[in-house]
């Protein structure tokens, strides 16, 4: 499987990150040599705050129920499995009869 298309996608990832974080880093030096220390800790806060949750919300938009669903029943058999392992069950043993409730 060939990585190729892949790489453009992801090396512009890499450089809109950065590009936001340069963008942030600048913000908090000028609030911080205008305003002060509490001000550039506000700022700093609240940028990461927006970056965070613009990361969140692309994230969101492409996870599809598919994704999830899949996800689920990976999980669900992982579960069964382990489950199973430790407590085996023997399928060709049979059970003991009910007991017979004779008066």
């Amino acid at each position: 499987m060939s990585y190729a298309p892949f790489e453009p996608s992801s090396d512009l990832m890499k450089h809109q990150t950065h590009t936001i974080y340069a963008f942030c880093s600048h913000c908090i030096a000028l609030c911080s040599y205008r305003y002060g220390a509490d001000a550039s800790r506000l700022t700093d806060n609240s940028l990461h705050t927006a970056t965070n949750i613009g990361f969140t919300a692309y994230n969101m938009k492409h996870i599809g129920v598919k994704a999830i669903a899949k996800r689920t029943a990976k999980d669900t058999g992982k579960a069964l499995m382990k489950d199973y392992e430790t407590n085996p069950v023997n399928k060709n043993q049979t059970q003991p009869p009910p007991p017979s409730s004779s008066s």
